[in-house]
């Protein structure tokens, strides 16, 4: 069982450059200033790729808890409400890409990519809770 949650603990690395290339495709149209069709193109690419950099984040080990994540576990009513606004986010962008891709259908690119970064969101909000339960027994 160690092998395996070794092995996620290192895909869970993927995310660094998926991340960075997402960041490049955000702003290298804002530095060129490119047509705002390329810019919807970069921003497209920028969070498909954010949303698998996301995703990666999730399979992290989720012992390991930095003193931020720590203070915000610790304290029940600011957790839920971290949790409560950080979920809503991802939801939220959840269905917005999916209405742009079925409504706005020459956009389809862009509603995959905030569809996909809002399934990176809720992946990474799991792997909080998962965290929070090691941690605490409040949740």
């Amino acid at each position: 069982m160690n092998n395996i949650l070794k092995v996620f603990k290192y895909i869970a690395f993927l995310n660094i450059p998926f991340i960075l290339v997402g960041f490049y495709f955000a702003y290298k149209p804002l530095v060129q200033l490119a047509e705002p069709e390329e810019l919807i193109e970069g921003a497209s690419i920028a969070l498909i790729l954010l949303g698998f950099g996301l995703t990666f984040t999730s399979l992290r080990d989720v012992k390991k808890i930095d003193k931020m994540g720590r203070f915000i576990i610790e304290r029940p009513k600011i957790f839920k409400w971290f949790i409560a606004i950080t979920m809503s986010m991802g939801i939220i962008s959840l269905f917005v890409g999916l209405a742009v891709m079925f409504v706005w259908e020459e956009r389809l690119n862009l509603g995959i990519g905030i569809t996909s970064f809002g399934l990176g969101y809720l992946a990474l909000i799991k792997s909080i809770i998962d965290q929070a339960k090691d941690l605490t027994d409040h949740y």
